[in-house]
């Protein structure tokens, strides 16, 4: 067997690691994902979702940029319908089809992330993030948490918190709580001009732009 590699977590990565298991039978549960429905993930970490992930779907497609953590999934997943990369997943040269997108992720990476799923054609997502970062999300116009990415998601998604998930499910406790959510298109994907342009009306002091619904 392939030997495990260890690693102490990358916090330069943002990287918590969900350990809680009653929390990812909820999150696998909430996700609502059948067999016939190909996932792509962001992120595999420690492979705890991920190991779920491949019971319940057609096929997983599964990003990790550290290579620590891949090899070590890549020795603990032993899954006929797992491809596991050790790549950037937002790198817009792979092009993998897939119905759900799956991740947890960092902070420093969640804008990027809207940003790059606003431009794919799928079913859902399925995201765990920060609570700040939801709420910038769900902002309204003349909130003070109001921002370009707001504008963006509101349009091209429908956005529903699914679950509130503590500090105390991960590993090492993170300073902020973290929130479940479930995205829908409620538009075809907008090209890189339409976001890029957006957020550089937004990036003016005291500029406001309404939703385009």
């Amino acid at each position: 067997m392939e030997k495990k590699h260890r690693k102490k977590n990358n916090r330069s990565l943002g990287q918590h690691f969900l350990v809680d298991g009653n929390v990812v039978k909820k999150i696998i549960a909430l996700s609502k994902i059948d067999g016939n429905e190909v996932v792509y993930e962001v992120g595999s970490g420690n492979g705890i979702l991920t190991n779920e992930l491949c019971k319940i779907s057609k096929f997983v497609h599964s990003f990790e940029i550290d290579p620590y953590l891949y090899y070590n999934c890549k020795s603990g997943l032993p899954y006929g319908n797992l491809n596991l990369y050790n790549l950037d997943g937002f790198d817009n040269i792979i092009g993998v089809h897939f119905d759900v997108f799956f991740s947890s992720l960092p902070y420093s990476e969640s804008r990027h992330a809207f940003s790059w799923l606003c431009q794919k054609d799928f079913k859902k997502g399925i995201l765990l993030l920060q609570r700040e970062f939801v709420e910038k999300l769900l902002s309204p116009p003349g909130d003070k948490n109001y921002r370009a990415i707001s504008v963006i998601s509101q349009y091209r998604f429908y956005i529903k918190e699914l679950l509130d998930v503590p500090p105390s499910s991960f590993t090492p406790q993170p300073r902020v709580d973290s929130v479940l959510i479930e995205i829908s298109p409620r538009c075809p994907p907008l090209s890189k001009k339409i976001i890029d342009d957006i957020q550089f009306l937004l990036s003016f002091k005291k500029k406001k732009i309404s939703p385009f619904y």
